[in-house]
């Protein structure tokens, strides 16, 4: 097995010695992986097919693919899908093809979940990992949501506070023509775990996906994430939430493409670093040539806690289009002395505001997710880790 792969790319590089332009997946400790089936809940209207290969990968996507090959055609660089030159993936993801590598080294099967179409399931879709001490586990699935179907789907990664390992995810959504999907991903994995969560997109017409991702756990975490806008007025929100503490590193790319006409794409985050805590953040909206009447918006804010914390951000925004409307920024801030002083003049101290404004932050991104036993599960969390 390889002992470290390269993930994460920026869409465009930027100045080497910055090191921002990918990261370094080390893979050193693990011998071989294996893989890992969820508990899995499955609603009305939504069926499970396990064990299949990349053939079903294929199927799903075929015709979207062949769409997109073709516009790119005569892309421009530095426009374009990550690693345009020699690592170009069928359906891009935001960790790279060497992640699709991996699973196919390691032989992951892949399981493919289909909404029907005009489905609107009154219970979410959920797949719960709970992968044990030690483990060096991998998961690959595909949610195929069919023309006006609607749906919410919660991935939840969790394992002990005091344990170490290895999980990877990778997941696809194929949102077809007026499908509606929101995906809820959290990470509450064990202090000494290395994770990587893998995602790739495709919205047709008038599609609208939503991704809610909290990322509270492990001690390195990886997260990619590439949604192509391929139909017209096709939208996409993505809410991400970090707490990175202790000796944490985690490490974001983020990819919105607008290729269809008037078509939405919005990428927020909020996190709180602490203590030696590090964050890399790669952030890009890209406009292909056709998507005229496009909006999109990048924000990040960021609540730095510690002087010895490290907070990287890259915000990016790629144009072949002349009518577009793309916005993008970063707040990184630290808890004002006003604040403080107001919240001891309550009777609050110093050590308990901060925890509440800390709280806060990340509930901002929590209270998005559906109420029931994910969401309780979060609160626990945060209750017994601050």
């Amino acid at each position: 097995m390889r002992k470290a792969v390269s993930v994460n790319a920026m869409p465009v590089k930027t100045y080497r010695w910055l090191k921002m332009n990918e990261e370094t997946l080390e893979l050193q400790d693990v011998a071989a992986f294996t893989s890992i089936e969820p508990e899995e809940t499955l609603p009305a209207g939504v069926t499970a097919k396990h064990n299949c290969d990349d053939a079903a990968i294929a199927g799903v996507f075929r015709d979207a693919v062949a769409r997109m090959k073709a516009a790119d055609k005569d892309a421009v660089l530095p426009n374009g899908d990550v690693l345009l030159a020699g690592m170009q993936q069928d359906i891009p993801t935001g960790m790279g093809a060497a992640v699709n590598t991996l699973m196919e080294e390691a032989k992951v099967p892949v399981s493919v979940y289909t909404v029907e179409a005009n489905a609107k399931p009154a219970e979410p879709l959920s797949l719960r990992f709970t992968p044990g001490e030690g483990s060096a586990v991998l998961s690959r699935q595909v949610f195929h949501v069919k023309q006006g179907a609607e749906i919410t789907i919660l991935m939840d990664y969790y394992a002990l506070k005091k344990t170490q390992g290895f999980f990877g995810v990778q997941s696809y959504l194929y949102a077809e023509e007026g499908a509606k999907v929101k995906i809820v991903r959290v990470q509450m994995l064990g202090e000494d775990f290395t994770h990587f969560d893998d995602f790739g997109a495709v919205c047709e017409k008038e599609a609208q996906a939503e991704t809610v991702r909290l990322e509270l756990g492990a001690h390195h975490a990886f997260s990619g994430l590439v949604v192509n806008l391929l139909g017209d007025d096709a939208a996409y929100t993505g809410e991400t939430g970090y707490l990175c503490r202790r000796e944490q590193q985690y490490d974001y790319n983020h990819v919105a493409t607008h290729r269809g006409k008037k078509t939405s794409g919005n990428l927020y985050f909020h996190g709180v670093l602490l203590d030696h805590a590090k964050k890399m953040l790669r952030g890009t909206i890209d406009f292909r040539k056709g998507a005229a009447g496009a909006d999109g918006d990048e924000n990040e804010d960021t609540l730095q806690m510690s002087p010895d914390a490290v907070n990287r951000t890259v915000p990016i925004i790629l144009c072949q289009e002349e009518d577009i409307n793309g916005h993008h920024g970063a707040t990184i801030g630290q808890l004002s002395d006003e604040l403080l002083f107001y919240m001891q003049s309550r009777g609050i101290s110093e050590e308990e505001a901060k925890k509440i404004v800390i709280r806060a932050k990340i509930m901002r991104v929590a209270n998005l997710i559906p109420e029931g036993d994910l969401r309780s599960h979060v609160n626990a969390f945060l209750c017994d880790t601050l």
